[in-house]
């Protein structure tokens, strides 16, 4: 998968015996580590997808002449993507208005209408870039979802020289300036340890309706049809920092038998997610609704035994 790794490696490392002030503390400061790493990342990601994007001269983009650009864009949009997907579970609580201009869907966007889509105004963020770049191949059913939204307007390649430079010059600008906010806004800010905690058990729960959108053409990465990988990464992202207060929350009564029920969950969707090829959601109906079926009980948070269900009873404990 485009989930980045440096989350998956960490060393968790919580000495015995400690208070929950201290384990806080230390979860608060491997989360500041860790995150750092994968921030940076998407930066990275970003500045890469507004450099590959091409400034035409007379003309707009050229799906021929323009081909090796636009498929480089695609391909940095998808490492941006999933840096975000990564971390998105702990710094979107703590960052409301960054984690809106990144990554809210189109609809959403859509009430104050968007009269150009290549600007920093209206729809932006990763939805704005992906309605671009993959324009020419939006799904059927995501055309349809989308034509009925107050102020809806066709997804389309820039038509002119101006629109390729504003493309470039303003709404992917906006896109790298937002990623540098929260990367800077990580770094200097102390971490509410309790938010980030809620975030991951909130990120989890969302797997279940990101499947249940695709019938209506309205799943998260509905351009790209890279859903799936997006699902992929939320869920590497969350297990890594879940297990950063794994030994706390083994201090805590029940912790141990709720524990090895959230790990078990996490490795059925591992194993899920990997035997389904490709980034996109199944199309074929069976294999969609056995998918939908199985993370549904792994995620629904009023099972007893489900990740979500057992990570909430935990953060309860940890918020005494």
């Amino acid at each position: 998968m485009r989930g980045l790794v440096s989350l998956s490696r960490l060393v968790v490392v919580l000495a015995c015996g400690e208070s929950d002030a201290d384990y806080s503390n230390d979860v608060a400061s491997q989360m500041h580590e860790a995150l750092t790493v994968d921030l940076h990342q998407l930066v990275v990601a970003a500045q890469a997808l507004q450099e590959a994007a091409p400034l035409t001269q007379g003309r707009g983009w050229d799906a021929q002449a323009d081909f090796v650009a636009i498929a480089q864009m695609k391909n940095e949009w998808l490492r941006a993507h999933a840096a975000y997907e990564h971390v998105e579970g702990a710094v979107a609580p703590l960052f409301p208005d960054l984690d809106s201009a990144l990554d809210t869907r189109y609809e959403d966007q859509l009430a104050g209408g968007d009269a150009y889509a290549f600007d920093d105004h209206g729809v932006v963020g990763f939805d704005a870039i992906e309605r671009v770049v993959w324009s020419d191949v939006t799904p059927a059913v995501t055309v349809a979802f989308e034509s009925a939204l107050p102020g809806y307007a066709p997804a389309r390649f820039p038509a002119t020289e101006q629109e390729a430079a504003d493309f470039k010059n303003v709404l992917c600008a906006k896109l790298v300036a937002d990623a540098k906010a929260l990367e800077a806004g990580w770094s200097a800010r102390s971490i509410d340890v309790d938010a980030a905690y809620g975030g991951l058990v909130s990120l989890m729960t969302e797997q279940r309706d990101e499947i249940s959108r695709a019938t209506t053409g309205s799943e998260e990465s509905r351009y790209s049809q890279s859903t799936l990988d997006d699902l992929r990464a939320n869920v590497e992202g969350v297990e890594a920092l879940y297990g950063i207060f794994r030994p706390w929350i083994a201090t805590k009564d029940g912790g141990q038998d709720a524990d090895a029920k959230i790990e078990a969950g996490f490795a059925g969707l591992d194993v899920l997610y990997g035997t389904i090829d490709g980034d996109a959601l199944p199309s074929d109906a069976g294999t969609y609704a056995a998918l939908l079926a199985t993370v549904t009980a792994a995620v629904d948070p009023s099972l007893d035994g489900s990740i979500t269900n057992e990570m909430t009873r935990m953060g309860a404990l940890l918020q005494r």
